[in-house]
């Protein structure tokens, strides 16, 4: 019971010092402001490889809730989008990317949420080109972020995911 004990306490402290390394390079890429236009993706194929590989290993398969997909412009009516989920959440702040587990769809969501249940949702193609985003309370329904608006956020959110894709 003990050594049991100590494994889980260890994979705890790989969790935690994962994701504090992961937030201090999130802070270096949002201190050293927006990328250029030639600074090429931010979010790379190795590093969506590298995504893509932990969410086949490691990741949850869910139905993205009803009112997301519909705003996403992901399904219509009774329609329900199943998904590989990677998540990872950090002092009441989370953030989860998504993918249809239909290998023919290559639309990539990915969301935000704050401690203070703020939402933000974006999706993309498989460049990792902004389509569409939303923005929502929970318990309110999502609503259109306008794109030059959404744009400095989901950037922000492309850099955390490239941060964390370099630590896997």
């Amino acid at each position: 019971m003990q050594a049991m004990t100590r494994h889980s306490f260890r994979r705890a402290v790989r969790a935690f010092a994962f994701l504090g390394v992961a937030f201090a390079m999130l802070a270096v890429v949002a201190a050293e402001g927006a990328p250029k236009a030639d600074d090429g993706p931010l979010l790379g194929k190795e590093q969506w490889a590298k995504i893509a590989k932990r969410m086949a290993e490691a990741g949850t398969t869910r139905d993205l809730p009803f009112k997301v997909a519909e705003s996403l412009g992901l399904t219509r009516g009774a329609e329900v989008l199943t998904v590989r989920e990677l998540a990872f959440e950090r002092q009441g702040y989370q953030h989860g990317i998504y993918r249809s587990i239909d290998p023919k769809d290559g639309r990539i969501i990915l969301a935000f949420r704050t401690p203070e249940k703020r939402w933000t949702a974006f999706l993309t193609d498989n460049r990792f080109q902004l389509a569409l985003a939303i923005v929502w309370n929970a318990g309110e329904s999502p609503q259109r972020w306008p794109d030059d608006e959404a744009l400095p956020a989901f950037n922000n959110e492309l850099g955390y995911w490239s941060v964390v894709a370099d630590l896997l």
